[in-house]
């Protein structure tokens, strides 16, 4: 798509120039920033693009986290469990998404900042609530940093 812009512009470009004995500043400056903008737009996703290996395991940490979320916790002893499988889960997620992406996409997952203040059910007492709502987070961030990765194919 990109070259299907630049070759029109270039090439009315060469004709100016055939016709102008001199060409303007406003035109090296606009062939400048074209050519400047451009660049570190296919630099950035050709970077892109050679990390999309990383979004199988990106998907399959998504499903295990949400499978995670959706288990039932009856009792004491189940909650606590349930806290240390999701640390857990959380901790290998975001140095799976540091090693794989980088560390900005690391700190946009661990981000809880607004947390949504949302009901769930089952809820099997107040600290689990909480807990819910940061991992529902945790996991809106990580299906956010997917989209944007899906995105960019």
């Amino acid at each position: 798509m990109v070259i299907g812009i630049v070759v029109p512009i270039t090439d009315y470009i060469f004709q100016l120039s055939e016709k102008v004995s001199v060409i303007p500043s406003w035109v090296w400056w606009a062939m400048g920033i074209l050519g400047l903008t451009i660049a570190q737009f296919l630099a950035f996703h050709k970077m892109r693009i050679k990390q999309h290996p990383a979004l199988a395991g990106l998907t399959e940490f998504l499903e295990t986290g949400n499978d995670l979320f959706n288990t039932t916790v009856g009792d004491d002893t189940e909650l606590e469990h349930w806290h240390e499988q999701f640390n857990r889960w959380f901790d290998d997620t975001k140095f799976f998404i540091q090693k794989s992406l980088s560390i900005t996409d690391a700190r946009l997952f661990a981000d809880i900042t607004s947390v949504k203040q949302t009901t769930y059910s089952p809820v099997y007492n107040d600290y689990h609530r909480d807990l819910l709502r940061n991992y529902d987070q945790y996991l809106s961030n990580l299906r956010s940093i997917i989209n944007r990765y899906y995105s960019s194919k």
